[in-house]
């Protein structure tokens, strides 16, 4: 197995896919530390990758990364060279509460994303793979056909979305999260 970014023209998948057994598409980082502001994984651009890798690479031999993490972008920083920090989903949720703000739905890249002001009134930008995402991606991937599916990366995910990881239809998934809410609330 050897594991690939997504829509990088320096790999040649159609090689590394008859080497190999399998290959991990890293399906994220549309938009990165050192990027501008921008959703992580797009639902379109996520499908739109896997697409391309099928054009030279069988489903049955593609294992996709799932992300789930936080960029948080500083805006109008003085500093040219800043790159964005990484934080966990926890981390990125905590800080919402903290900055008393409200985390939105991007309709067109189906990416949360929320903006603030840090202590030196500095804009940022924050943009998130959640349980949400990761749902839709491994729904999404599950109709494509892939052989399975990874998480980039243990310990900065989202803990919503472990009900939901294995499930193999989104009914299934669906009464696990009611089983789960059900838990939760007694």
């Amino acid at each position: 197995m050897i594991a690939l970014p997504a829509r990088d023209d320096a790999y040649d998948y159609e090689f590394f896919g008859n080497q190999c057994d399998a290959i991990v598409v890293m399906n994220y980082d549309q938009h990165w530390l050192t990027s501008p502001p921008g959703p992580i994984a797009a639902q379109d651009w996520f499908v739109e990758n896997l697409r391309q890798v099928f054009d030279v690479v069988p489903p049955q031999k593609v294992i996709v990364g799932i992300a789930n993490y936080a960029y948080d972008w500083p805006l109008n920083s003085k500093n040219r060279e800043e790159t964005a920090a990484e934080f966990s989903i926890q981390e990125a949720l905590l800080h919402v509460e903290e900055s008393d703000t409200d985390v939105e739905f991007d309709s067109n890249s189906l990416n949360p994303h929320y903006s603030y002001y840090d202590e030196h009134n500095h804009l940022h930008q924050v943009w998130m793979l959640d349980a949400i995402t990761a749902y839709n991606q491994l729904r999404a991937s599950e109709r494509l056909g892939v052989q399975g599916t990874a998480l980039w990366r243990l310990g900065s995910s989202d803990t919503s979305l472990w009900p939901i990881w294995d499930a193999t239809h989104a009914d299934d998934a669906a009464r696990q999260n009611l089983l789960t809410c059900r838990r939760v609330r007694t």
